[in-house]
């Protein structure tokens, strides 16, 4: 007999796909927030330097 709550699934994997949901929404909104990650909060232009020669 299928569980009717989970649809036939099984439970570990709708509990494993859930976390994985979460924690991808939760990068993508604490990276859309993080002013560390704005490259142009300071409003100077950035400017690449020269690498040493080896």
């Amino acid at each position: 007999m299928e569980n009717p709550i989970t649809f036939g699934w099984p439970t570990m994997f709708l509990w494993l796909e859930f976390w994985y949901t979460v924690m991808v929404v939760d990068f993508l909104v604490a990276a859309i927030k993080l002013k560390a990650w704005d490259c142009h909060q300071d409003g100077t232009e950035i400017v690449p330097e020269a690498r040493e020669q080896r």
